[in-house]
């Protein structure tokens, strides 16, 4: 089982882990370069969970790097890691096929969580109802509206090319000057929507 969670499993999550890395910092790129005409910047953020599994953090950097780069403490480290992952789901859970037991198991998206962070008074902030209620109509607009889209597009990547991509949107950019509507449109555009 080591080899292959050392071969196949931890290939794809390291694709996986790239992949989402490289979304979400095209996303920040798209989004840097269309700030509101107040000034005010959203990012988003990527980051492992509060309760994701003890030794995540240290193995997620070693599987966002090429296994030709892993030295043996390491391998046996993210075998180790994910081993227990299946071990441990294993232990509390005994139905499900054991494809659905691996794929719950080594489900890297219950161990990371999306974030909004807002650019105000020359720091980066977490986007929290606080934060949220000091911004302007088009602001507040904005910071509901950016995250809407991007999750749309996120979840249209993973879709056939030729797949529509639709969305439904009432009134998303009430109180958004002209400048900023365009940006959103242009927006729709760069995020494939």
């Amino acid at each position: 089982i080591a080899s292959h969670l050392l071969g196949e499993v931890s290939m794809h999550l390291h694709h996986q882990l790239r992949r989402a890395e490289e979304l979400v910092a095209q996303m920040n790129v798209d989004l840097d370069s269309r700030p509101m005409s107040t000034g005010m910047r959203l990012r988003f953020t990527w980051q492992i969970r509060p309760d994701a599994p003890a030794g995540f953090e240290a193995v997620r950097s070693r599987l966002l790097a090429t296994e030709s780069s892993w030295s043996l403490d390491e391998r046996r480290a993210i075998a180790g890691f994910l081993q227990q992952r299946i071990e441990e789901l294993r232990s509390r859970q005994e139905t499900g096929t054991w494809h659905e037991q691996l794929a719950e198991a080594l489900d890297y998206r219950r161990w990371h969580r999306f974030g909004i962070v807002r650019f105000q008074d020359g720091h980066w902030r977490s986007l929290t109802r606080r934060t949220h209620g000091t911004g302007s109509g088009g602001e507040k607009a904005m910071a509901l509206t950016l995250p809407q889209l991007a999750a749309a597009a996120a979840h249209y990547r993973s879709a056939e090319p030729s797949a529509p991509r639709l969305i439904l949107l009432d009134e998303a950019f009430v109180g958004v000057d002209n400048d900023m509507r365009g940006k959103c449109f242009d927006l729709l555009a760069a995020f494939d929507l």
